[in-house]
């Protein structure tokens, strides 16, 4: 039995292309980035936002490839003013993946990492990547190997977005299926 039937809820949930015409759901874009052929390309500190404030448990698929720079990033639970939430961070200065808890409200403590795990990374590479967002878990896959496991109850629900850090990244055919 493959993953895909296994993690979804009913084993019947299926996979919506991100890009696709029919799913209207990218919010903003902030800074240079271009969406063409199943892909979206974000350059410097741009950031492209989808999904709803209410998802909570939901999987996303797709594909990296870090094409200059820095940090990759996906920003997961990520709440309407953008001051809270969670990223996972291609560290490619560290050759490390990371899970971190942000705050940027005013008191708040920032950024908090919650897991780093080694990672060795090149770039032109593209890696599969998968980010299972249960409950109050985050679960990271990169190539079908279990890199990250966070448990956290700080933010339950929000949008999804793809960002890069004083880099050029490409999200390939990205996926994604609500699960409840």
């Amino acid at each position: 039995m493959g993953r895909e039937e296994v993690w979804g809820r009913d084993g019947n949930t299926r996979w919506l292309p991100l890009l696709d015409a029919k799913y209207d759901g990218i919010r903003k874009v902030y800074g240079p980035a271009s969406a063409s052929m199943g892909a979206v390309t974000v350059d410097g500190q741009s950031l492209v936002v989808f999904g709803e404030n209410n998802w909570k448990s939901y999987e996303l698929k797709f594909g990296l490839q870090i094409l200059d720079g820095a940090n990759a990033q996906i920003q997961l639970r990520r709440s309407e003013d953008g001051k809270q939430g969670y990223m996972v961070d291609f560290l490619f200065g560290w050759q490390a993946l990371g899970v971190s808890r942000i705050d940027h409200r005013p008191g708040g403590r920032g950024l908090q990492k919650l897991s780093v795990v080694n990672l060795d990374m090149s770039r032109l590479v593209e890696y599969r990547v998968e980010i299972a967002v249960r409950e109050l878990s985050i679960t990271t896959y990169v190539d079908g190997k279990l890199i990250n496991q966070v448990t956290d109850e700080t933010y339950d629900a929000g949008v999804i977005a793809f960002s890069a850090w004083q880099a050029k990244a490409r999200f390939s055919q990205p996926e994604f299926r609500i699960l409840g």
